[in-house]
């Protein structure tokens, strides 16, 4: 590689001013979330205030989501970015676009892994949310996979206890609903 100034360079100052291109590339994309934050914020409340009808504030998601799924890459892998793709797969559930919303928390599934228990407790909704799609699938098998292992981090939650009753149930399996 050439430098204009001093006409060959070494691998070191390569490295330095790549760094420096996904130094750059870090703060841009953190800037943009930072500003799609505001900007999704902005846009909840005029939906919640009757100022914005809710297909346009699914778009306003959708946007979000896609800008999401796309800084991850930026950012590098990290605690912040597994958070930030979870985020991302649940506003594609919310807005209905399940095969996305499976696309993007799957992929969750070997990070989530690696954590520690108390750590994965963070992310007891991606199973919930894994097992809603499936159960809406009718493959009950999965469904009852995923809500096992979110109610196995979160066992309190009544919500998702009833959410596998019902799974038991469509499955046949009415000794296990109850």
């Amino acid at each position: 590689m050439l430098d204009s100034d001093h006409g060959l360079i070494g691998p070191r100052k390569v490295i330095c001013r790549f760094m420096e291109k996904s130094e750059d590339n870090k703060s841009r994309a953190r800037l943009i979330i930072n500003v799609l934050v505001w900007a999704f914020l902005i846009a909840y409340f005029a939906y919640s205030n009757g100022y914005l009808e809710k297909p346009v504030f699914d778009d306003a998601k959708r946007v979000v989501a896609d800008v999401l799924v796309k800084s991850i890459d930026a950012f590098g892998s990290s605690s912040s970015t597994l958070r930030v793709q979870v985020e991302a797969g649940k506003l594609y559930f919310d807005i209905g676009d399940n095969e996305r919303a499976l696309d993007v928390l799957e992929a969750t599934l070997p990070r989530i892994a690696q954590l520690d228990n108390v750590q994965q407790r963070r992310y007891a909704s991606v199973f919930f949310v894994l097992g809603e799609i499936e159960a809406e699938k009718a493959l009950f098998k999965r469904a009852e996979d995923f809500f096992v292992r979110g109610l196995g981090l979160e066992p309190q939650n009544f919500h998702y206890q009833l959410c596998l009753g019902d799974v038991y149930t469509k499955a046949g399996k009415q000794s296990q609903a109850r």
